[in-house]
């Protein structure tokens, strides 16, 4: 009795570019999102206070 090997699935073709670039969840970088952070602070700071009590 002879043993047979099945062969292997062939390989998803866009699996091994995209891991070769390291792609990813499309987010915004961290830069920006500091840049945002910082633009937010300014305009809170800049805005007249709120005298009303809660």
């Amino acid at each position: 009795m002879k043993t047979r090997l099945s062969a292997p699935r062939p390989r998803n073709p866009f699996v091994a570019p995209a891991l070769r670039r390291q792609a990813g969840a499309h987010r915004r970088p961290a830069s920006g999102q500091r840049q945002q952070a910082r633009q937010e602070l300014r305009q809170e700071l800049a805005a007249p206070p709120d005298w009303r009590s809660p």
